[in-house]
């Protein structure tokens, strides 16, 4: 597979000179004179470029093609978690780019230990850029704002679906079936205490369904991918 690379600007077919972090990346990636890579800028289009030109700091590349990334999903899935604590963070947003995710909220919940500040959320959006690199998406999931848990209920549009994984003792419904793929489809983890017995009725009330994810108590990253996975199944599901 081709080395890919974000730009983050506008592409188009022609002549492009690559600087900064990336041109430093395909420096040391050893690529040759001649060889093809691709380009990404999130607008959901690859762009296989030649490697014309190299400089110890610098490169130029003819974009040869816009072509269309056939790797997203027509559904939108939407996931919303409290940031775990260390490189934990790293492997719940890789994982998540990896799924198919599309947007990701970082929650505060009554029993959140992390509350992330502006530089961590930036951090994050790092980490999305390098696994849509390694995956081969061309849309990067978005990083949210935090949100309050109430905030985060009241976004779900009305009629799409919503799941939040919670514990077997509450969670006697399974994951729904679709007879028809919807727009979005939204899923939340609580934090690793698990949510509020009011957090979870709040979530009742506005029309989410509960979910169990099994008997064993899960890392909320875990649960996360978990909950991703299935909600990407219902979505893939629904569109056969």
């Amino acid at each position: 597979m081709a080395h890919r690379f974000h730009i983050n600007m506008p592409l188009g077919l022609g002549r492009f000179d690559l600087d900064g972090e990336e041109a430093r990346h395909l420096v040391v990636s050893r690529i040759r004179l001649g060889e093809k890579v691709v380009l990404f800028n999130g607008d959901g289009f690859n762009y296989p470029a030649v490697l014309v030109q190299l400089g110890r700091r610098d490169a130029v590349l003819e974009i040869e093609a816009r072509i269309p990334n056939l790797c997203e999903r027509k559904t939108s899935t939407i996931i919303a978690a409290p940031l775990p604590k260390g490189d934990r963070e790293q492997i719940l947003i890789e994982k998540l780019v990896e799924l198919g995710v599309s947007r990701f909220f970082p929650l505060a919940t009554e029993r959140s230990v992390i509350h992330p500040e502006p530089k961590r959320l930036e951090r994050l959006t790092r980490h999305v850029i390098e696994a849509s690199k390694q995956c081969g998406r061309s849309q990067l999931m978005s990083i949210e704002p935090v949100s309050t848990w109430e905030h985060y209920l009241a976004l779900r549009p009305l009629g799409e679906v919503g799941c939040v994984a919670h514990g077997p003792a509450f969670a006697a419904k399974n994951l729904p079936v679709l007879t028809e793929s919807p727009s979005s489809i939204w899923g939340a983890v609580g934090p690793e205490g698990g949510l509020t017995e009011a957090e979870a009725g709040l979530a009742v009330e506005q029309g989410w369904t509960l979910v169990d994810l099994g008997p064993r108590i899960l890392r909320m990253e875990t649960a996360a991918i978990i909950l991703s996975w299935e909600l990407g199944q219902i979505s893939d599901r629904a569109q056969r």
